[in-house]
């Protein structure tokens, strides 16, 4: 999804496939300490980076 669309917001992804924002919020955290994603830019205009 954050590959897709980059400047979603971890809010709107919970919306999306009927799990809770703090699910989403566990699993970007997961994914950034394997530096697997990570945030550029601000809160609110930033996008998602997924690294390989």
């Amino acid at each position: 999804m954050m590959k897709a669309m980059p400047t979603i917001s971890a809010k709107e992804m919970a919306d999306k496939p009927a799990v809770s924002y703090s699910t989403i919020r566990r699993d970007i955290n997961i994914l950034m300490q394997e530096k697997k994603t990570r945030r550029e830019g601000a809160d609110k205009t930033g996008q998602w980076i997924v690294c390989r």
